[in-house]
């Protein structure tokens, strides 16, 4: 609902408007990630990217990064994914706002869904513990059930199937 919301407001804005904020260009980035157009929303994503660089804007910069390198990974573009999330690690890692841990967790995560997507599920594993761990550290529970739930994944595929049921359960108990 909000991300349909937010592309017709978009689609209103004057072209130069767009063009001229890397706000505008990130957001529309995601609207594309949401309409299933990636290599798109890549496109947009970068443009805001390089303006954010010029404009020295590192709390907007991070998190068009972490929004490029989730469009990265679905296209399976994993080096560029892991490059834009070693950055944000850099960026964020001493960073203590909330809205700054939540993206150095996003990019632990990401970068652990990265290796499971190669086949390194113990990699994947250390990447998203740590992710779990500076949520829970931060008290940033809303995203703790879908890490819960990529953790069981990889979980069942080491041929831990407990281990992965007590993290679905948690998940599942999270939601209700």
């Amino acid at each position: 609902g909000r991300i349909l919301t937010l592309a017709s407001w978009i689609e209103r804005l004057p072209f130069e408007t767009i063009y001229s904020q890397p706000t505008l260009l990130s957001l529309q980035g995601v609207v594309y990630v949401t309409k299933g157009d990636i290599a798109k929303a890549v496109e947009f994503l970068t443009l805001a990217e390089e303006k954010q660089r010029a404009s020295q804007n590192q709390t907007e910069l991070v998190i068009t990064l972490m929004r490029r390198a989730e469009a990265y990974r679905r296209l399976g573009q994993f080096s560029y994914a892991f490059i834009d999330a070693e950055e944000i690690i850099e960026l964020t890692k001493e960073e203590q706002s909330s809205n700054l841990r939540n993206t150095y967790a996003e990019a632990l995560r990401i970068k652990g869904l990265l290796y499971f997507g190669q086949g390194q599920l113990t990699k994947a594993l250390s990447w998203l513990n740590d992710a779990l761990h500076v949520y829970r550290s931060a008290a940033l529970t809303e995203n703790i059930p879908v890490l819960e739930t990529e953790l069981g994944v990889v979980y069942r595929r080491l041929g831990q199937p407990d281990v992965a049921a007590r993290y679905y359960a948690s998940a599942l108990h999270a939601w209700k």
